[in-house]
Formats: C-alpha cells, sequence, structure tokens
C-alpha cells in the first residue's frame, strides 16, 4: 500500500446558508431556495471533468496537465473528503452520499479516507446524524462558536447553546468517534471569564477535536462596517492574548496536544485534510470557489500549479453546463512562492518547519538565505530552533502575523 502522504485530499464547497454570519468572509451566500441539485449535477460533472486535461474558461491552460498525469492523480488514493462551506448539513443526505459515491467511483482510495462534514448545530437531529455516519461520514466539525445564547446573538448565528450539546450527544449516539468543535474568542461583549466557560464546557463534552479561531474583523463584511461606526467594540488586545493563553493551558491540561496555532487534538484525532494544506500535499478542489494544487512532475522541484474556480454558485453551475469547467485563474507557481508557502505553512504548525527537508526541496539553506531575519526573530525570542526544526515560540505564535511578514 503506498504511503499515506501520497495520496490526494478532496475538499468539496457547499456555499450557501440559511443566513450569512456578519463576521464572515468566505465564500458563502445566503438563498432562499437553495439550488441543491443543479449544484450537485455541477459537482458530478466537474468530477468526471478530470478524466480531461485542465481548461480555464473552457479553454486549453498553458502549462496544462497532461490527461495521462491526471489519471495518474486519480490512482494515487484519496486520502480524505472535507465537506465545508457554507454550511454543507443544509444538503440532503442523498445529495451528500451521490458526491461521495461519484468520488470514490472515480479516484482510488486508501484504506481509510477521513471524510469530514461542517455541520451547523441547527441544521441537523438525531435522524440526519444517523443517516450521515450511515453514508460513510466518519468525522463531524461543529461549528460551536460559543456556549453563550447572548454572544452567539452577538455573532448572528442560528443556533442556540442547547442545539450544539443536544447535536454532539445525538451524534455520539450515532456512532460518530471523530467530533471536532469550532470555538471563537474575541466576540464583542465577551469577558474572560465568559471564554473560561465556553472552554469548560466544551471539554465537558470530551470531543476529539478543538478548533479555536480568534475573530478578526474582515473588509466587507457588516462587523467591518459596525467597528466603524463604533457600534461594536471586541475585547482589548490584551485581553485576547490571555484568552488565547487560557485556551492553550486548558485545553493542553485536558490531554489535548496543540498541533496548529489554532488547532488541537487528541492523541491519533489530528485533522488529517487541513494537516495535508500545511504540509504541502496535492489535492482536488470541487465547487464554487474551491482551489485545486497538484504537481505536474514527481520532480522535487516541480513547484506545482494551482488554479481555481468561479466564486458564485450560479455562475459556477452554469459554466459547468456549458464549458464541462468552473476554472477561472491558473497558475503555475514559481520557486520563490513556493518558498513563501511552505514558510507561511510550515510554521502554523507547531512542530515547525525540518530545515533538513527546506533544504532538500528547494536545494538552498532556509537560514542562510533569510540570514537577515533568522538572527533577529531568534533574538526576539520568536522562533527557535530545535532538534533540526524551525519553529515559532509562544510569544512567536502570538505574534505570528508579524513573523510571516519579516520573511515577506
Amino acid at each position: 500500500m503506498k504511503k499515506r502522504e501520497e495520496g490526494i485530499g478532496i475538499y468539496i464547497h457547499i456555499p450557501f446558508c440559511i443566513s450569512k454570519c456578519p463576521y464572515c468572509d468566505f465564500n458563502s451566500m445566503a438563498v432562499s431556495p437553495i439550488p441543491e441539485e443543479n449544484y450537485i449535477k455541477a459537482l458530478i460533472k466537474e468530477i468526471d471533468s478530470h478524466t480531461k486535461p485542465l481548461t480555464v474558461r473552457g479553454k486549453p491552460a498553458k502549462g496544462q496537465l497532461k490527461e495521462s498525469l491526471f489519471l495518474e492523480k486519480r490512482k494515487r488514493g484519496v486520502v480524505s473528503i472535507y465537506f465545508g462551506g457554507g454550511t454543507p448539513s443544509l444538503f440532503s443526505v442523498d445529495s451528500i452520499a451521490r458526491v461521495i459515491n461519484k468520488i470514490m467511483s472515480e479516484f482510488s482510495s486508501t484504506s481509510h479516507v477521513e471524510i469530514t462534514l461542517e455541520i451547523n448545530p441547527k441544521t441537523a437531529d438525531m435522524e440526519k446524524v444517523q443517516a450521515l455516519y450511515t453514508i460513510g461520514i466518519n468525522r463531524l466539525s461543529l461549528g460551536v462558536q460559543s456556549f453563550k445564547d447572548k454572544l452567539l446573538q452577538n455573532l448572528g448565528r442560528i443556533h442556540t447553546s442547547a442545539d450544539a450539546v443536544n447535536l454532539f450527544k445525538d451524534a455520539r449516539s450515532s456512532g460518530f468517534s471523530n467530533i471536532g468543535l469550532d470555538l471563537i474568542f474575541g466576540i464583542p461583549d465577551q469577558s474572560l471569564d465568559d471564554w473560561e466557560r465556553d472552554l469548560s464546557c466544551a471539554l465537558s463534552l470530551k470531543p476529539e477535536h478543538i478548533s479555536v479561531y480568534n475573530l478578526t474583523i474582515e473588509e466587507d463584511t457588516p462587523f467591518y462596517d459596525l467597528q466603524g461606526e463604533g457600534k461594536i467594540t471586541l475585547p482589548d488586545e490584551d485581553i485576547q492574548v490571555r484568552m488565547y493563553r487560557l485556551a492553550q493551558e486548558k485545553v493542553a491540561a485536558a490531554g489535548y496536544e496543540q498541533y496548529e496555532i489554532s488547532n488541537f487534538a487528541l492523541p491519533g484525532f489530528r485533522c488529517r485534510h487541513n494537516e495535508g494544506y500545511w504540509t504541502l500535499k496535492e489535492y482536488f478542489g470541487f465547487g464554487a470557489g474551491a482551489h485545486s494544487y497538484l504537481r505536474k512532475t514527481s520532480n522535487k522541484r516541480d513547484w506545482g500549479i494551482r488554479w481555481k474556480n468561479i466564486p458564485n454558485p450560479y455562475e459556477y453551475i452554469s459554466l459547468l453546463s456549458n464549458n464541462g469547467t468552473a476554472a477561472i485563474e491558473k497558475e503555475d507557481l514559481t520557486r520563490e512562492i513556493a518558498i513563501k508557502e511552505a514558510i507561511f505553512l510550515g510554521l502554523r504548525r507547531l512542530e515547525g518547519i525540518s530545515l533538513d527537508d527546506f533544504e532538500k526541496r528547494f536545494g538552498l539553506s532556509l537560514e542562510k538565505t533569510f540570514a537577515n531575519i533568522v538572527p533577529y526573530l531568534l533574538k526576539e525570542n520568536l522562533i527557535s530552533i530545535d532538534e533540526g526544526h524551525l519553529k515559532l515560540t509562544i510569544q512567536g505564535i502570538l505574534l505570528s502575523n508579524e513573523v510571516f511578514l519579516k520573511f515577506f
């Protein structure tokens, strides 16, 4: 059997929501009715299209992957399938099953494929999670965000704390042994005590995975406008730092390993799909706005090719219907881009970047290439070099954006 790391990840984007959260800048939209059937047909057609060379806007892409290589990638073995959004749990179980079955019929698979579905606690019940388990979903990612109803209202979430707890218990009763919870800190009007309570509630459920995200205000969101008008105020920076450190301490004390800036897992339960992104593994992305990344050859000096689909789901459906492809942008990566991605993604992982692997891949020493940056970051205690790995320190994690900017 081929090594796990040689396999392919597959991401499926479902961009529809019941309502758009005011802080969200993801490719998602609230529409009614949702064009579920047409979207599923488009997804299946896109998966079918990968028996052919890549085209962009219906025309052959320069430097495209040859048909034989596309087929080779499909035979490599799928290690993970991830349904993200949007709110994938809005779709019927039958629709989700059709996509899974199509992937399994077109791609080879490893002995165990991690199949994750993001789920909003308001959009499922015992019957639905039981059915999801039956069709092969083996990992759930619950968008809990907070266990305090007032804070959920502040975030524009449609579920309550009780909805989240009940759905978690229903999922456990249905057979799910791999459940992740997402939490947000730095919410308007959130206190340190509120955050400690959220962490305690999450840990009391004993999920296999916990993600903690610092709320950031993005442009072109309602929160951005409200903040500009002084109508919402986030906890001050010192409080947010204390919130993050509290999460690290409480979650670690409960037996979870922090393996990425925002992610913690019990032993053996890291998110395999997301680890693929962070370790520069190849993946196909299907759906509106989805990205794909593949290498054209097995040569380590092949920096890869990336393409993305049109973001609007209605245009995505139309393009698949008319052209058989929804790809609108394609990029052959340069070594410079590949180096930046390797540093940015590698430093997100707590184990950091293997200096030996970096030199083997790029033909240069990271320390020598960034000789004017690495010593400074070491002196400021923002990075460390330990057992051949360059990694962020605790202080560096708190100031990670500043560290990344130093390299770029």
